[in-house]
Order: structure tokens, then C-alpha cells, then sequence
């Protein structure tokens, strides 16, 4: 299929990426393994940014399947690709790579590393004025924070977002979040789950 797909020009793998972010939900190991099909025709070609999007779809699908070593895997390569490039059209994107890192780490323990990662794509989001991406990440920060124990920061992230972010999105009928359950909680046993902005 890598074969196949290696001609493709530039805006049919933007446009298939865009289909796929929307629905890789339903078929999120197909989609992996279509992403990787995609992977060497855009290296070939030299296109950066479709090749970072395709590691971060990657990284997105294996939030459905659980297994956060090959997403942190995929976060990083996308990220090693966008590091220093600060085109408008290459900022969105590697703030959604410091997300995914910052998920990776927290899947694992590692919750201060997920905090500085996050406040790093929450720069980039600023900086490129991308309202929705700045709100996935302020979620995360408030989730990360509670979880690391640094409560009043959790509080203050999520006054951001309902106070600030919400009225930006006053007019969208619903389907904001997913759930992600995460099992049993080290500790008390209780059942933990991770809510995301869809």
C-alpha cells in the first residue's frame, strides 16, 4: 500500500489526514497502520508537515488501544520533525505534538514532565491564536495538576477554560469531550478515567 500511496501530491495527504483525525475513532488500528502506509511516501517527497500530522494521527490512535509507549514513540518523532519551525501552519501542529508527549508521560507516572510539555504547547498555541488547541491543553493541564497533587493550579486552569475559552464555543450544540477509561487506580483500586476535548 506504501508503494501505492508514494505519488500523492501535497493536498491529498493533507486531505486524507483530515478525514482520518475525524474518524479514526471508529477503526483506530486501521488507521495506524494506514498512517504508516503513508509514512514513506511523504518522507520521499519531503513533505514535513504531512509527515509530522501522520506521526501525530499515529500517536492519537493509540490513545483508543491503550498503549502509550508507541504514541510517546510517534509524539516525539513528530515533534523531532516541527522543532524550530515556526511557519504558521506548523504551529498548531507541534502544540498537539507537546500534548501527545505530555499524555505519554502521564499514562506512565511521569506527571511534572507532562505539566512542562503542556505548558510548552500551550506557548505555541498562543502564539498561533488557535482558540481550540489552547482549551484541549488547559484540560489536560488541570487533569495533570490534579493528579500530580498541585491542586490550585488545577483550579486556576479550569477557570481558563469556563471563563475565558468557554464563551468561544457558546454556539456548538455538544459532542465536546471522549472518555478514556484507564482501569483501576494505583492506591484505592477506584475506577479512573481520562476525559479529552474532542
Amino acid at each position: 500500500m506504501g508503494e501505492a500511496m508514494a505519488w500523492r501530491s501535497q493536498p491529498e495527504y493533507s486531505s486524507w489526514i483530515d478525514e482520518a483525525m475525524a474518524t479514526y475513532r471508529q477503526h483506530p488500528r486501521e488507521t495506524a497502520q494506514e498512517a504508516r502506509d503513508f509514512l514513506p511516501g511523504a518522507t520521499e517527497q519531503g513533505f514535513d508537515l504531512e509527515r509530522a500530522r501522520l506521526h501525530l494521527l499515529i500517536a492519537r490512535c493509540t490513545d483508543c488501544f491503550n498503549d502509550p509507549v508507541l504514541g510517546l514513540e510517534h509524539a516525539n518523532q513528530a515533534f523531532a520533525i516541527l522543532d524550530g519551525n515556526d511557519s504558521e501552519e506548523a504551529k498548531p501542529v507541534l502544540a498537539h505534538a507537546f500534548m501527545q508527549q505530555a499524555l505519554g508521560h502521564t499514562h506512565m507516572g511521569n506527571s511534572r514532565l507532562a505539566i512542562d510539555l503542556l505548558l510548552k504547547g500551550l506557548k505555541v498555541a498562543e502564539e498561533a491564536n488557535h482558540g481550540r488547541q489552547q482549551q484541549k491543553i488547559l484540560i489536560n493541564l488541570a487533569y495533570v495538576c490534579d493528579k500530580g497533587g498541585q491542586r490550585d493550579k488545577a483550579i486556576d486552569y479550569c477557570h481558563k477554560v469556563f471563563d475565558v475559552l468557554a464563551p468561544r464555543y457558546k454556539e456548538r450544540p455538544g459532542g465536546f469531550t471522549r472518555i478514556l477509561k484507564l482501569g483501576a487506580r494505583r492506591g484505592d483500586a477506584a475506577e479512573a478515567a481520562l476525559v479529552k476535548l474532542v
